[in-house]
């Protein structure tokens, strides 16, 4: 699958995302998410908007292969 085909399976449109603090009690927001992958220092490389009910790990494929296309491996 390459790096469109990935982009084009995230959902992107606003929806409730809802998760469980530490205390049981179940915390919910509308809206987007920002996933951003960053180098050392927290400068920003890449990052992908997608629904707020996105796990990180569904992004995390396609932010490393961004951040793989702009930053050369002799940089790291």
């Amino acid at each position: 699958m390459g790096l469109s085909d990935m982009l084009d399976d995230l959902p992107k449109s606003c929806n409730v995302g809802t998760k469980k603090n530490s205390k049981g009690y179940k915390t919910s927001w509308t809206g987007y998410k920002l996933h951003i992958d960053s180098a050392d220092g927290g400068t920003p490389i890449s990052c992908v908007l997608t629904s707020a009910s996105t796990h990180d790990s569904q992004v995390a494929i396609p932010l490393t292969k961004i951040s793989h296309q702009r930053v050369p491996i002799s940089m790291i």
